[in-house]
């Protein structure tokens, strides 16, 4: 059962280890980490704090995510579609994420649905300055977040370096 989630802990852990800033799109500003990826041994269900499952970039969360959030009338003028969209998409797909993550607010405005718990791992031990790796949930977090929620549900992973 863990392996269909370790599998995207690696892939996002890979990614935020490269840092950034590259033309090709980042998820943390900062040069390359190298870290062996650990394993994924075990699951709880928690509420957690928003401001907790958004530390692990916290910086670009703001600059790009919340930052478009507040004003999204000219999408191609933010830093979430230059810098976060446009690398990873293309225009014809970073139109469509817009729209997603404009519909995901208005969904999470009239609820948020328990059952779209977000991904962390219990990284404490890894020393990285935080202690939640979000692997799955920024732009739910973020619209929690700019809703004025101040905790979602998550599924947390221990690692067998615990």
């Amino acid at each position: 059962m863990l392996n269909e989630f370790q599998r995207a802990f690696e892939s996002n852990l890979d990614d935020w280890c490269m840092g950034g800033p590259t033309v090709s799109g980042w998820t943390r500003t900062g040069p390359l980490i190298t870290l062996e990826t650990p394993m994924l041994v075990s699951m709880t269900e928690q509420e957690l704090s928003v401001d907790d499952v958004l530390a692990k970039n916290r910086a670009e969360v703001d600059r790009w995510h919340l930052a478009f959030l507040k004003d999204h009338s000219q999408p191609c003028r933010t830093a979430y579609w230059n810098e976060y969209l446009m690398p990873r998409y293309g225009a014809r797909r970073a139109l469509d994420k817009f729209r997603d993550f404009l519909s995901l607010l208005e969904s999470i405005r009239f609820g948020y649905n328990s059952y779209s718990a977000v991904f962390v791992a219990d990284v404490e031990s890894l020393g990285l300055g935080f202690r939640y790796f979000r692997f799955d949930g920024c732009h739910r977090t973020c619209c929690a977040k700019y809703l004025g929620m101040t905790s979602v549900p998550a599924k947390v992973f221990m690692l067998d370096r615990d």
